[in-house]
């Protein structure tokens, strides 16, 4: 009787949504989760497979999608497969590791070592997007789910090989999406006390490489050595200063053009860390992490105490842009094990309330309060052998988050190219 009444109640649901018009057929589908359910409800009949095929629905899809970020970005978050990249900046050929979500497995089930173009590496991620490098002035925009990838004219050429960069996407009004790379080649110092970071921008729209300066007080960074790659959050890009220990953020908005001194403060400008983050050798690489939750960026820092590690979580807020500032969401104490050494690898990408941390070699998803579980172990060559210069091994230690949006992010074709 239950499977007659369950076989009653699908036919009678299947008669109700053949019944539907295109308009109401068209409001469903936008309110699917990803282009997989799309494709599979394409087949189901030819008037369902119209509506899907349609040359406009892909930009309605997204749009809508877009729309519920803005409205309610939590639960638009959680509900997006993703990816996370172990590397070593010594060899950003070969992840030395992956996390893979349950969705994202179901999603597509990529093994990115196979996957990758040859003789690539990772340099930076945005959503769905890779940016990938080749021979240092040669560099490609990858989308490792459609297998989409597109060269770029050469850059140019770094100076001793410092190079740093990043990539932000926009989708703009015609529904097209528009990139723009950054790439920082040198670092120098002026009389007038200022950081002046020597590089250049690339842009879609032109097709072309544009010549960029950028500065900010060195006072704010006294000593400062180097700059991390980027991490993007609203549009905005971020890299850690490091001067031996932590100084804090600079900040670059490629959206702004520079017609004045304000127009120059607003295109890069300086962050500074917390005021309850630890410094000195508290602020030495290997104890602080950072990444992009759900859109915004956070900061940890994780320090060794007697008995226990002390950890402590911040996110940026920027809903004012004229005055950003550090909010504290967690600090907790964790037990020190013998023998182990920890520290915070990666923050899950759309679980405010979660990261990755790394245990000697191996691998534990541990959300805040709570008891942490293994998810995983790094191995490869550039793993030390000896547990105890696993804190070393932080300094050069990159997690790159893949987020997969409902639909694939369509790279732009180069008109100029």
């Amino acid at each position: 009787m239950t499977k007659i009444r369950r076989s009653i109640s699908k036919t009678a649901a299947s008669k109700h949504i053949s019944i539907l018009n295109n308009d109401l057929l068209l409001e469903v589908f936008l309110r699917l989760p990803h282009r997989r359910s799309l494709i599979q409800c394409s087949i189901v009949c030819k008037s369902w497979f119209y509506v899907i095929s349609h040359p406009q629905f892909s930009r309605r899809f997204i749009e809508f999608q877009n729309y519920k970020r803005s409205s309610d970005s939590s639960s638009y978050y959680s509900s997006l497969p993703y990816t996370i990249l172990f590397i070593t900046s010594r060899n950003t050929r070969r992840p030395l590791g992956e996390i893979v979500s349950k969705k994202s497995e179901i999603l597509n089930g990529i093994q990115y070592e196979s996957t990758l173009p040859p003789n690539t590496s990772i340099r930076a991620s945005f959503e769905d997007l890779l940016l990938l490098c080749r021979d240092w002035k040669e560099y490609c925009i990858y989308n490792p789910l459609t297998r989409q990838l597109l060269w770029l004219p050469d850059a140019p050429s770094p100076r001793n090989h410092l190079e740093k960069c990043g990539f932000v996407s926009e989708l703009m009004n015609n529904g097209q999406y528009q990139f723009k790379v950054l790439l920082i080649i040198k670092y120098s110092d002026q009389e007038n006390d200022d950081c002046v970071l020597d590089g250049a921008t690339f842009c879609s729209e032109t097709g072309k490489w544009s010549k960029a300066i950028f500065s900010f007080p060195k006072t704010l960074a006294p000593g400062y050595k180097t700059f991390e790659d980027f991490v993007v959050s609203n549009g905005i890009l971020y890299s850690l200063v490091d001067a031996g220990d932590v100084k804090g953020f600079v900040a670059f908005d490629l959206s702004t053009d520079c017609t004045s001194k304000d127009d120059e403060r607003k295109q890069c400008h300086f962050i500074e860390l917390p005021i309850n983050f630890g410094r000195g050798w508290r602020a030495s690489r290997d104890k602080v992490c950072y990444g992009v939750v759900q859109g915004q960026l956070r900061l940890s820092q994780m320090v060794k105490m007697k008995r226990e590690y002390d950890l402590k979580i911040w996110e940026l807020d920027c809903k004012n842009i004229d005055y950003v500032y550090w909010v504290m969401l967690h600090r907790v104490r964790l037990k020190k094990e013998k023998k182990a050494s920890m520290g915070v690898a990666a923050f899950h990408p759309n679980n405010a309330d979660v990261i990755f941390m790394l245990r000697n070699q191996e691998l534990y998803k541990y959300e805040i309060g709570k008891e942490r579980y293994h998810v995983g172990e790094l191995r490869g060559p550039d793993m030390p052998l000896r547990k105890y210069l696993i804190e070393d091994f932080f300094r050069f230690f990159q997690a790159f988050n893949v987020v997969y949006p409902p639909w694939p992010t369509l790279i732009p074709v180069l008109s100029n190219v």
